[in-house]
């Protein structure tokens, strides 16, 4: 067995290597590496004469990604490597990627911690055209630095296609609708137990628009607020395509959900 076959490239590579731009199933992976994450490197890996021979046959000495980090490599340098199968993840990692909004407590951070989310969040900024003071999430907020991306990135095209319909004259279309839905970042939510499958601890699920709370308040939902033109396209596509005979529905709130089989529910 060869040292390919022995060192594969991540199944969802499907045989190709990495370019300078890296998949959003790497993000997704190195994203939830921990200091303590153990790893093992492919021997002698990248061509010898090079410097980053040299600096490959230093680091690769590495057996947990802490170690990595101190021995000079950086995020960037780990999803180069994994793309190309130079490394093996033995575990263990996060479930979820390492999200600083939702720690209190910054002193549980870890240099590994501090170097994925200082990275991410660059990479995030570059990758969807957003600056990175449009992606501050603030702590204890609901969204995730991921999500805040992905839903600016949603607003930003809801208003492009708003203005293109209107320019043009025409109706919001399905068309329309899917490709703000695809851009939109969806929450988990594991509040919703009369439609959440049997065996799943939450499902993607947002509301837009009024909402009541648990002490009966009835309020805005944030995301309306944050993301005021996507709820405009939503409402524009259903007020452009309401049947005659529903002429004059009128509604307060959306919901949106996303890649699930809801339980029968009322």
């Amino acid at each position: 067995v060869g040292m390919d076959e022995q060192w594969p490239l991540p199944q969802y590579m499907n045989g190709e290597r990495g370019s300078t731009k890296f998949r959003e199933e790497t993000y997704y992976t190195v994203t939830r590496w921990q200091t303590e994450t153990r790893i093992q490197y492919r021997p002698h890996a990248k061509a010898p004469g090079s410097k980053s021979h040299i600096r490959y046959e230093e680091y690769s000495k590495a057996t947990t990604v802490g170690e990595a980090l101190a021995l000079g490599t950086w995020p960037v340098d780990w999803c180069w490597d994994y793309e190309r199968g130079f490394i093996k993840i033995l575990g263990p990692i996060r479930d979820e990627p390492i999200d600083t909004s939702k720690i209190t407590d910054e002193s549980i951070l870890t240099d590994v911690d501090r170097a994925i989310e200082y990275w991410y969040r660059r990479e995030l900024a570059r990758n969807f055209g957003l600056s990175l003071k449009d992606l501050s999430v603030g702590r204890g907020s609901s969204e995730s630095i991921p999500m805040r991306a992905h839903r600016l990135v949603a607003q930003r095209g809801a208003k492009q296609r708003l203005e293109a319909a209107d320019r043009e004259c025409r109706r919001i279309t399905a068309e329309d609708v899917r490709l703000t839905l695809q851009e939109w970042g969806f929450a988990k939510n594991a509040s919703r137990e009369n439609v959440r499958p049997e065996g799943q601890e939450y499902v993607f699920s947002d509301t837009v628009g009024l909402l009541r709370d648990r002490q009966g308040d009835i309020h805005v939902t944030s995301s309306a607020k944050s993301y005021p033109e996507v709820v405009r396209l939503l409402n524009k596509y259903l007020s452009d395509h309401m049947p005659a005979e529903m002429a004059g529905f009128k509604w307060t709130s959306l919901n949106l959900n996303c890649n699930y089989a809801a339980k029968l529910h009322r």
